[in-house]
């Protein structure tokens, strides 16, 4: 054989390895990032065809008819023994971590993030709920976000005395509707059940000291209860990725917000407020609590900022037990992580896990409703 036709069958042998691999590759995505994500949902968690058009079908599962039938209100209203697991103190611009439940905030030490065991309150109720509660199937041909119900209200404050005035939804022609999420079924039982949630978180945050201390004072609240999705294996099925962000509350903006494009840009793509106590506001300087159901990988916290030579400080915080709740004060620099990658190494983020997200702001006179929404009150 001829040294021509030599490299004639070599390169033909490389075109046909190269091709092989690049279907490889090809057929390993689809898999990887499609179907493997469908064959992991629930089955006793899928709404049938039959039954999207109704959001009462949602929650209409034996777990949560019993849990809503039963419940009775399991507010503690004294909650000075709270059972704290972690927390960070911050004062004069210096943080303090804390793993014990001995958090002195006397001497004007400010919480900015704290993990509380509220299992066996209405929080702990509520996390069940979200755990049960149905969607619609997947789509074959989608790449799934985050998704499930919502639902928003106004709260009032008056000494540790809080209650809720209202819960109200979005008209359909509002602009910012955020469509990943519906509207909670307006079932007055499920209605009662976030409402002691919101009022015992509201407590747990103002016993923190993680509140002010006017005398009365009204906020806005958001809850999420959310279905992440299933996590892809990925590029590389080996190595947890993380994406460190804040999140935006949604439908309240500041009265007075930050204007300066630079910095709302440097903010957004930092993901964590780079200017620190600056006096201009953003929707992203709210308090944000997190609830992961149960035996699931919880999201990564970290406390960062910059300090005036342009130097990017960051502290990690030890991870957060699932089922207990993460207290976050996100305008102090606290960030939370979005999985990326990974699921060969962790076999929880393989399926679909469910969480309680909860957004509030204070000091309502420095906030109001996003121009271009109608607010319809539900009783």
């Amino acid at each position: 054989m001829n040294n021509n036709n030599t490299v004639n069958l070599y390169k033909k042998q490389s075109s046909g390895s190269k091709y092989i691999l690049f279907l490889f590759l090809t057929v390993y995505c689809i898999l990887a990032e499609f179907f493997v994500l469908r064959l992991n949902q629930p089955t006793n968690k899928i709404l049938n065809i039959d039954q999207l058009n109704n959001t009462n079908n949602m929650i209409d599962t034996e777990e949560i008819n019993q849990l809503l039938k039963l419940y009775k209100g399991t507010i503690e209203k004294d909650q000075k023994n709270l059972s704290i697991k972690q927390a960070i103190t911050h004062k004069d611009g210096q943080i303090t971590l804390h793993d014990n439940l001995n958090i002195d905030t006397k001497d004007g030490d400010k919480t900015i993030f704290a993990e509380v065991n509220l299992q066996s309150g209405a929080t702990g109720d509520l996390l069940e709920v979200t755990k049960n509660f149905k969607m619609g199937p997947l789509p074959i041909f989608e790449s799934p976000s985050v998704r499930g119900l919502k639902s928003m209200g106004t709260w009032k404050r008056e000494d540790n005395n809080f209650e809720i005035n209202n819960f109200y939804k979005l008209s359909n022609n509002s602009k910012g509707i955020d469509h990943r999420f519906v509207d909670s079924p307006e079932n007055p039982a499920l209605l009662n059940l976030y409402k002691d949630a919101v009022i015992e978180q509201l407590q747990s945050m103002y016993d923190l000291n993680m509140l002010n201390n006017k005398k009365i004072d009204k906020g806005e609240f958001i809850i999420y209860l959310v279905e992440l999705p299933t996590m892809p294996i990925g590029i590389n099925p080996f190595t947890i990725g993380r994406n460190w962000h804040q999140d935006s509350i949604q439908n309240i903006v500041p009265v007075d917000p930050e204007l300066d494009e630079s910095k709302i840009r440097s903010r957004r793509e930092k993901g964590y407020n780079y200017t620190f106590f600056g006096p201009k506001l953003s929707t992203y300087d709210v308090h944000l609590t997190m609830t992961y159901e149960n035996d699931v990988r919880t999201a990564d916290y970290r406390h960062i900022s910059d300090d005036n030579l342009g130097n990017t400080n960051i502290t990690n915080i030890p991870s957060v037990t699932a089922g207990n709740t993460a207290f976050i004060n996100q305008k102090y620099g606290i960030q939370h992580s979005q999985i990326a990658t990974g699921a060969l190494i962790d076999k929880t983020i393989r399926r679909p896990r469910r969480a309680i997200l909860m957004f509030f702001t204070e000091d309502h006179e420095i906030w109001k409703p996003m121009p271009g929404q109608t607010r319809l009150l539900i009783n």
